[in-house]
């Protein structure tokens, strides 16, 4: 089975995605006669942590120079933070297994780029940009390929290895004999050195700065915009290399009395901490590596958050463990592997005036780097989306009953000013998908103990809930706010834009036992549909304008970052 939202793969008693963190699909149980209670009047939603307000008395003398502080103030307040979100492309390239793993066919949307060989299934390398539109990949044979929005090309044979920047307009890449290659936008390929360690390359995010580390053990990092080579001068005792941002600012750790963070720059190394916390995701960055936030563990059991951007000294921001950053749907972050922990990169701008998603607690961390709770009482929130614009928030609110009663739906507007809130619904016993800017909904609101006791619902902007489907049917979200949806036992799929609906030409026999997978890219899905009775499968790439293309012989869909 497969994440509705990302495509990543899961057990059949794991809630929650492991990749991007979305509400799984429940699994089917034995059905009841469902029921269609009257929906309740909603409460209100648990209080915010209020911000104090002081009030002033001035006196008269002061009232001239308050007005011309004010005028200056105005003059030279920062400009506002840019808050929002980018998109994952809608040309992310999507891998199709036919039946039997004869051959791996490359797709983008519903059409076929390039098809490979059993022998060539299993990648030597892979690299996305943020927005996995672009994409590099080495075959099992070494052919060095690039697929993106501009269509497939070969870029070169006997690679071994390969580097993207994050925005996907440079290339870098080492051969089997140890040469160092690189490639920005369409201009012709350059040698940048020899001797280079294969899978040691790294690229920041606009393909300004490159690193790399020699076989002779040597590190080196490099301008692209015309500097020199410098050697790092790394702390010894087995570094391990994390991230390499614009500025050329090189982020390693290494191992200690404890977890060390250190970030490199023009030949000298800055200690961040001493107590990195080993917990995954224990460092998050924003697209361009200037901005980190980071866990330490000062004596095992006392956790501080951090907040660094580059030419600043670390602030600590509070006491909690981010699990991710709150991201629209169509929005994914790229992991990095390093040596001792995993990261995170975020495609956004800046990591300040974000949600975060901590256990059971969305955290806001403020423009000046404060943080609070979102909810003052302890309520436990089991999953969150915010807009693509960063400005409002949607969460589902468990009351840790064993049960879907008293579940609610809050939506928060204007997150970053008054955040003013609002119940959107109760009972609700999933948040099935949202639209990237939440102008769309889909929920189900529980009458029962069983997945089939469930009606779902659509909750577009400016109306009122509307009936969509009822039982353990399928139900997502086009990122144009379109939805796809099942009836009759998932026999039936259907798309709507609230306005018509539309019956999709995908036949599926009565009482047949299906568990769909679906695969979600921007305004293109890959529906996969499993037999059970037989293990069958018969695969479609559906559009959001309700056209549907079967692919033919294929059992599996994945992309491959």
């Amino acid at each position: 089975m497969f994440c509705p939202n990302c495509g990543f793969p899961y057990g059949p008693d794991d809630r929650f995605c492991g990749r991007c963190g979305a509400a799984l699909p429940a699994r089917a149980e034995t059905p009841s006669t469902p029921s269609t209670p009257p929906l309740e009047e909603p409460s209100s939603p648990p209080p915010r942590p209020k911000r104090r307000r002081l009030r002033y008395v001035l006196p008269a003398v002061l009232v001239l120079a308050a007005a011309a502080g004010a005028l200056a103030f105005f003059l030279t307040r920062p400009a506002p933070l840019d808050r929002s979100y980018t998109l994952c492309s809608d040309s992310v390239p999507v891998f199709l297994a036919q039946e039997g793993a004869a051959a791996l066919e490359l797709w983008q949307g519903t059409e076929k780029v390039a098809s490979f060989s059993a022998e060539e299934d299993d990648f030597l390398a892979v690299s996305p940009s943020l927005d996995h539109g672009t994409q590099l990949f080495v075959t099992e044979q070494g052919t060095l390929c690039r697929t993106s929005p501009q269509g497939y090309a070969v870029l070169a044979e006997g690679a071994d290895s390969c580097a993207l920047s994050g925005d996907g307009s440079t290339a870098a890449w080492v051969t089997t004999e140890s040469q160092l290659w690189l490639q920005r936008g369409e201009e012709t390929p350059v040698l940048v050195d020899e001797g280079v360690l294969s899978g040691s390359v790294a690229i920041s995010y606009s393909g300004r700065a490159l690193m790399w580390k020699s076989v002779a053990d040597s590190c080196y990092c490099l301008s692209l915009d015309g500097g020199t080579p410098q050697v790092l001068e790394l702390n010894p005792g087995g570094s391990s290399p994390i991230l390499l941002s614009d500025s050329g600012t090189f982020y390693y750790t290494v191992i200690g009395s404890g977890l060390h963070l250190y970030a490199w720059r023009d030949g000298t190394s800055t200690l961040l901490t001493e107590h990195l916390s080993v917990f995954d995701d224990a460092l998050l960055f924003n697209r361009d590596g200037r901005e980190l936030l980071y866990i330490t563990e000062d004596d095992g059991s006392t956790v501080s958050t951090w907040f660094y951007r580059e030419g600043e000294e670390p602030r600590r921001v509070g006491s909690f463990v981010p699990d991710t950053l709150c991201t629209p749907s169509f929005c994914f972050s790229q992991s990095i592997y390093a040596d001792h922990l995993t990261a995170s990169q975020y495609n956004v701008s800046t990591l300040l005036e974000k949600a975060f998603l901590a256990g059971e607690t969305v955290w806001l961390l403020g423009r000046e780097g404060e943080a609070s709770p979102l909810f003052s009482d302890g309520s436990a929130i089991t999953n969150a989306a915010v807009s693509t614009d960063g400005n409002s928030l949607v969460v589902l609110v468990d009351k840790m009953d064993g049960s879907a009663q008293n579940n609610t739906l809050y939506r928060f507007d204007d997150l970053w000013g008054s955040s003013e809130s609002q119940v959107l619904a109760e009972n609700v016993a999933s948040l099935d998908a949202t639209a990237p800017d939440l102008s769309v909904l889909c929920y189900a609101v529980s009458h029962g103990n069983s997945f089939y006791d469930r009606t779902h619902y659509q909750l577009r902007q400016g109306s009122t809930p509307e009936l969509l489907t009822e039982g353990n049917e399928f139900v997502s979200i086009f990122s144009g706010g379109e939805i796809l949806y099942s009836t009759e036992n998932r026999t039936r799929f259907f798309l709507t834009d609230g306005v018509s609906v539309v019956p999709l030409d995908i036949s599926v026999p009565e009482d047949s036992a299906v568990s769909p997978g679906l695969l979600s890219i921007g305004q293109q899905f890959y529906l996969s549909l499993y037999y059970e009775d037989t293990g069958l499968i018969d695969s479609y790439a559906v559009s959001s304008d309700g056209s549907v293309t079967p692919i033919e012989d294929v059992i599996f869909s994945f992309v491959s970052w």
